[in-house]
């Protein structure tokens, strides 16, 4: 199977040379390899419908060429280089692919971007770790600092070549502390790659678990641990995969979704002129409205909203965390909570947030009992809380998201508004009970009688 790859360039309007990206797509995901700081070209040499740099041959690009040539002597050596270096990166990715489809095996794309680097070595404005070493810990502290200093990049989805985020660094610092006490507990200095097994996970899982974690910290130290030893992998320091059988595990019973009615029955509730509180209820519909992050939503604007050539409005935005542009439909709600505020929405910190949208659903009455399910040390045990106790940022996305799958809304359509990346992880990111499976099935024509569709079939 051919791959349909597609060259562009990062900076199409640059006045400067421009980096080339090599992409395709496969099952729905795009994968992302960056041709190398030695392959830059000027945007005017650049042939985007060819998806190449313009031939040198051609009578049509003779006075662009020797435009440039006059700045640049060696520019056609440039260009040629470049053609090859086009033609090699596409023929590898091929060969790859070809291979793993052949032996039945999945198309890793991270596997595939070391393979290139491999074949083709073009020079990087990136760096692999400083520590070349079997240690996790030694890898990781400096893995660590190349997040930190933008020396290492995330190779991975929609963010290939962008510097990890303030938090995700937290996350893996996270993992480092737990990982130091867990070897003192062991009284141990460290651990080497060979030594990330099965063994090992039950055992700092006893641990996490010991220290009163719940399953969803374990998780994200378990996901972070694969990353680094799949990166340590690749960079050829251990031939271990037993890192992979490891399981995310995670624990959402606390997590709520709304009802439309209770949407509903928030908009309307009218707060007193003088109330603050009114305030945060709106801009918590704004992230059911629009099931986006906390951060995309508390920083939408007049420059967000446009007009498609249908009439259509729609908010247009960049993802913050992923990068990835939607579009979202207006609903008439949404556009007057944004014109009650001239569409300057008041600038309000996610931790102040959480605090009061909790009052927020006290005083509309949210107010049932629910009995959730916590773990701690491992241990599972049931407490009841009132319903607004529940409520976060995080609550507004995933009502919106749950709403949208509930009135039919395609799965594949609602994952490209939400962002979520498979939908393995958005269906259980949405809050979806036995009783809306059993009316979402009631309605198909089987289960009615003497149904059309049942005669035709028979």
């Amino acid at each position: 199977m051919a791959i349909n790859a597609k060259f562009a360039l990062n900076n199409p309007t640059s006045k400067k040379d421009s980096a080339i990206t090599f992409y395709f797509y496969n099952q729905r995901k795009r994968f992302k390899y960056s041709l190398g700081i030695d392959c830059m070209v000027n945007p005017d040499l650049w042939d985007s419908d060819r998806m190449e740099p313009l031939d040198i041959r051609s009578k049509i690009n003779r006075n662009i060429i020797k435009e440039h040539k006059e700045r640049n002597p060696n520019i056609e050596t440039q260009i040629h280089n470049i053609r090859s270096r086009i033609k090699e990166v596409e023929r590898f990715a091929n060969s790859f692919i070809a291979m793993r489809i052949l032996n039945e095996d999945t198309i890793d794309f991270d596997e595939l971007r070391y393979y290139l680097d491999g074949q083709i070595q073009p020079l990087k404005r990136t760096s692999k770790p400083t520590e070349k070493t079997d240690n996790l810990l030694v890898y990781l502290e400096s893995f660590i600092k190349g997040m930190k200093k933008g020396t290492i990049l995330i190779t991975s989805r929609n963010g290939t070549g962008k510097q990890y985020r303030p938090t995700t660094i937290k996350a893996y610092q996270s993992l480092l502390t737990n990982l130091i006490e867990y070897l003192k507990l062991k009284r141990r200095k460290g651990i080497l790659f060979d030594q990330i097994d099965t063994d090992f996970y039950k055992s700092f899982q006893l641990f996490v678990y010991g220290q009163g974690f719940t399953p969803n910290h374990f998780g994200n130290l378990i996901k972070n641990l694969k990353h680094v030893t799949k990166r340590a992998q690749l960079d050829r320091l251990h031939v271990n995969e037993s890192y992979k059988l490891f399981k995310k595990t995670s624990n959402d019973s606390d997590a709520i979704a709304l009802d439309i009615a209770e949407v509903q029955r928030l908009y309307e509730y009218r707060f007193k002129p003088s109330d603050k509180l009114e305030k945060y209820r709106d801009i918590f519909l704004l992230g059911i409205y629009t099931a986006m992050r906390f951060s995309d939503y508390s920083r939408l604007d007049h420059t967000n909203f446009k007009t498609l050539g249908s009439g259509q409005e729609v908010v247009s935005i960049k993802h913050k965390k992923t990068g990835r542009e939607v579009m979202i439909p207006v609903k008439p709600e949404l556009k007057e909570i944004m014109e009650k505020y001239d569409y300057q929405i008041p600038q309000i910190s996610e931790q102040k947030m959480n605090q009061n949208i909790k009052a927020v659903a006290q005083v509309v009455g949210f107010t049932k009992t629910i009995k959730i399910q916590k773990h701690n040390g491992g241990k599972e045990t049931t407490i009841e809380k009132s319903m607004y106790e529940l409520f976060t940022t995080h609550t507004a996305r995933r009502t919106g998201c749950t709403i949208f799958y509930k009135v039919g809304i395609p799965t594949i359509d609602i994952m490209m508004l939400s962002g979520h990346s498979t939908e393995k992880e958005f269906l259980n990111y949405i809050k979806i009970g036995p009783e809306d499976t059993a009316l979402r099935v009631a309605a198909n024509p089987y289960f009615q009688k003497s149904s059309p569709i049942l005669k035709k079939i028979v």
